[in-house]
């Protein structure tokens, strides 16, 4: 009897140290499925008056549909937001949102800008087993226009953004 409690014991041992090893090489693994592989960034940039600086934030829709929102900050402060995108070609946007204050209510409300400070709809491909990229993007105050780049580490996803500039 005490011969088969060892051995249970023993047993029960391995398949521990068997499943913490599985469950830690699943967490480094690079190309996990459920991690985020789209990181986007808004920051606007050029020069604009430090009294104008209101707070922004911006819907992000995939395919028409909401998907989320970035962090709310100033012009020139980071709102970031990191998703998951399984593979397959998406449409993409971002929509401008601001905080007005109005003299009618008490409460600031958010906004959507006007169209010209908004991005126009680009289509994003995510491939299979394809490394992260990082998108930034925001108003540029100096040229009067909306700007995004790639950080690219997909060089397809670069080439298929240039059709859509």
């Amino acid at each position: 009897m005490e011969n088969k409690l060892k051995r249970l014991f023993i047993l029960v041992i391995a398949i521990a140290i068997s499943g913490c090893d599985s469950l830690s090489k699943k967490k480094d693994s690079p190309k996990n499925p459920d991690m985020e592989n789209v990181f986007f960034e808004s920051q606007d940039k050029g020069s604009a008056n430090p009294e104008e600086d209101i707070q922004v934030y911006y819907k992000i829709f995939i395919d028409k549909e909401l998907a989320a929102k970035t962090t709310s900050g100033l012009f020139f402060q980071k709102k970031k937001l990191e998703l998951h995108l399984a593979p397959g070609r998406y449409l993409f946007m971002a929509e401008r949102w601001y905080l007005e204050e109005s003299p009618e209510s008490e409460m600031p409300e958010y906004k959507r800008a006007n169209n010209v400070w908004q991005m126009k709809p680009m289509y994003i491909d995510i491939h299979e087993n394809s490394e992260p990229f990082k998108m930034i993007f925001g108003i540029d105050h100096d040229k009067k226009e909306f700007y995004y780049k790639i950080e690219g580490k997909s060089d397809s996803i670069q080439d298929i953004m240039k059709h859509y500039e």
